[in-house]
């Protein structure tokens, strides 16, 4: 293999491992969630007290016409994140009253560089809860204890604001780790957080 061919393989290596995979299912909803399903969210199952609260700016590259391919800057940090759509996987999960599919994305780190005119900014408040999945069992983790998982679950309640101040909301589970596993990692999640008293929306 020659010196040009060896590089190449070895940009498609670090692109390969750079590349995470998750699964994740999300609902959107306008205005504000009722009081009784944000205070359940944000209560249940921590032995901690709470879920994690954090408040963000995230800059979303414009494209109305797009719905498999997205790409965001969160904060001021360098860089961005491009997150495309694998599948739409048959698995559909319930919550609230609410039906999904179960949607496969693949997202990579990027330098690209963005220009000002072509982006929207989104202003977010977002309630987490981590989970631990183990061989017959879902547990809540601590933030603290949460980046020693090299797979799991999070589920998160965020509000949001768009550049039109108009106000939405939403519910999300995000499973990573292994492409062996992901698939059933958010079903088993989904089944757990709705053994609770879970209010409808």
């Amino acid at each position: 293999m020659n010196e040009g061919a060896e590089a190449a393989s070895g940009r498609g290596l670090r692109v390969c491992r750079e590349m995470r995979i998750t699964t994740e299912i999300r609902w959107f909803w306008p205005g504000r969630p009722p009081s009784a399903f944000a205070e359940w969210f944000t209560a249940a199952g921590p032995s901690w007290g709470s879920a994690s609260e954090a408040r963000t700016r995230t800059t979303y590259l414009r494209d109305h016409a797009e719905s498999a391919l997205g790409i965001k800057k969160r904060g001021g940090g360098d860089g961005v994140e491009i997150k495309g759509l694998i599948s739409t996987r048959p698995t559909v999960l319930a919550l609230a009253g609410c039906v999904c599919p179960v949607g496969l994305w693949g997202r990579w780190p990027s330098k690209l560089a963005l220009a000002e005119q072509n982006l929207i900014k989104v202003d977010k408040h977002r309630f987490m809860r981590r989970f631990r999945l183990g061989p017959a069992s879902v547990t809540d983790v601590s933030p603290a204890e949460s980046g020693a998982r090299l797979s799991g679950c999070d589920a998160e309640l965020t509000l949001l604001t768009g550049p039109d101040a108009a106000p939405w909301w939403t519910v999300g589970f995000e499973a990573f780790g292994d492409l062996e596993g992901v698939e059933e990692d958010p079903v088993a999640t989904v089944a757990t957080v709705a053994w609770g008293d879970l209010p409808r929306t």
